[in-house]
């Protein structure tokens, strides 16, 4: 039980923190991206230095994508373990 807590207490984390740092820059510097701490997801427009067109890209960091996990899974742990001590303190 106590480990269905905590994966879904990471998704959680993991999902509140990809929806803030989501960044939607499309429209005025070509660039979207999302993940915090590190950037895990890259898309955007950008001319092609070989063709001269404007092209589409996309960039995805599984390593990063990993490491936002694991903080997510660091600060569910944190907030956890400070929850439960201080309602213990307060009993």
């Amino acid at each position: 039980m106590r480990i269905m807590l905590y994966l879904f207490g990471t998704l959680v984390v993991f999902a509140i923190a990809t929806f803030i740092s989501h960044h939607n820059g499309i429209n005025y510097d070509g660039n979207s991206t999302m993940g915090f701490p590190m950037t895990f997801h890259t898309k955007g427009y950008g001319q092609s230095l070989d063709t001269g067109q404007m092209l589409p890209f996309s960039r995805f960091s599984l390593i990063n994508a990993l490491i936002d996990l694991i903080c997510a899974f660091l600060c569910f742990t944190c907030a956890s373990f400070l929850f439960r001590r201080f309602v213990s303190a307060q009993s």
